[in-house]
């Protein structure tokens, strides 16, 4: 019997979280050693009693909020031993910060916020894919756009967007370099203009040798593939997420990042139970929706402020206040795009229409003469909003070399 009361404080919620884990192999035996020490308590567990699997970070982290906040580290691997500090640590006061895009460590570097431990910044590659939750109006869509800022700024990668509110979102970004905006009606065509790019990535992989581009860039420093980062807010709202899978599990090797977010976790279960290597969240309603999202519990107990949230960070739960995202205007040229959206009654190229306006553009056609072939439109607001729809569509079209006459009309089958 423990004299110390602390001890036994550890004692009893550790073994009370060892049988809500339902870590205990029998319901008798000594499951595990209580020792106090000068500054600490080190529990050790009987293997033959306890599923140490079950004994990992999400135990330590609950076991640590079961006890007050106080420290509760791993002193190794397999979670035989675990240390629990006496005296509960200083908590740190996180206070936001306004995004400054000078700090960028690199062009793939995306901003979260500021940690105990100062500005915190996860690099594209080594996030690879990311998943964003939480409750509405807690900073979701402004660490979106944080990272769409931060990539733009960096000038090296291509990013696709779809907002899911009726491009409210990322209107403002239309027409800046290295950006396409997928039309609110037009997920599928745009998934699939990035399928049709990843697939002739591939093969450009498969005839250099390389296995991906990570590899094949390094070995082509002067002409290296951009990864592309395809950034889909409200992702539960998605009408087809068959293409957004598939572009998770299928094309990494391409240099796709997925960057996927939900206010919604029980609609986003499925995009959530896919490879995402990267888990955010803000605070969220119930601790199984912390378990969807994050993959550990936690997420429900977030303070209820705006930009609070968790990260999973080299195996660790990381608290961060995100920073503050100053939002840009969208130009006059991004409005016109926007109306022209609305002339078109919202509706987005199908993709055989854009195969269409590919096609022509690999022949060498202009902007100009695919809209009067395709849609016999010739001047007013419509025109100009349909130039930007084959411009956008340009864009991300391979082509040859272009003869300096422009074919005829006539000659070309539409």
């Amino acid at each position: 019997m423990l004299t110390d009361p602390f001890p036994q404080v550890v004692a009893n919620r550790t073994l009370d979280l060892l049988r809500q884990k339902r870590a205990l192999l029998r319901s008798s035996g000594t499951v595990f050693w209580v020792r106090p020490l000068r500054n600490r308590v080190v529990v050790i567990f009987d293997p033959s009693e306890v599923v140490l699997g079950k004994v990992n970070e999400d135990f330590a982290h609950e076991l640590s909020t079961l006890l007050h906040g106080r420290r509760v580290v791993h002193t190794n691997s397999r979670g035989l031993f675990l240390q629990i500090g006496y005296t509960i640590p200083p908590r740190v006061e996180l206070r936001a910060a306004p995004l400054d895009l000078a700090g960028q460590p690199s062009p793939w570097h995306l901003p979260v916020g500021m940690s105990a431990k100062g500005p915190l910044w996860i690099g594209l590659q080594e996030a690879d894919s990311i998943l964003v939750g939480g409750v509405r109006g807690m900073g979701k869509s402004a660490l979106l756009h944080g990272f769409i800022q931060a990539l733009l700024a960096g000038g090296k990668t291509h990013v696709h967007a779809w907002d899911g509110k009726d491009n409210a979102e990322y209107l403002r970004y239309w027409g800046t370099p290295n950006f396409r905006l997928i039309p609110m009606d037009g997920l599928k065509a745009g998934l699939e203009g990035i399928v049709e790019e990843c697939a002739g990535r591939m093969r450009q992989l498969a005839a250099s040798g390389y296995v991906n581009i990570v590899t094949y860039n390094e070995a082509h420093p002067d002409d290296p593939l951009p990864p592309v980062a395809l950034v889909v807010d409200e992702v539960a709202e998605a009408p087809d997420q068959s293409v957004l899978l598939r572009l998770v599990k299928v094309y990494r090797a391409a240099g796709v990042h997925p960057i996927f977010a939900s206010n919604d976790p029980s609609k986003a279960s499925v995009v959530a139970k896919s490879n995402l290597g990267t888990r955010i969240t803000f605070p969220v309603v119930s601790y199984n929706d912390s378990l969807t999202i994050l993959g550990h519990s936690g997420a429900h107990k977030l303070p209820k402020v705006c930009g609070r949230g968790l990260i999973v960070q080299e195996g660790r739960l990381v608290e961060f206040q995100a920073f503050t995202v100053s939002y840009p205007k969208p130009s006059s040229e991004a409005l016109a795009w926007l109306a022209g959206q609305a002339d078109l009654g919202g509706r987005a190229p199908g993709v055989d229409e854009e195969q269409r306006i590919r096609k022509l553009i690999t022949q060498g056609m202009s902007n100009t003469a695919i809209v009067r072939a395709i849609w016999n439109v010739y001047s007013g607001g419509r025109f100009y909003a349909l130039m930007d729809r084959v411009k956008a569509i340009r864009e991300f079209t391979p082509t040859p070399e272009m003869s300096t006459l422009a074919p005829n009309l006539a000659d070309i089958q539409v």
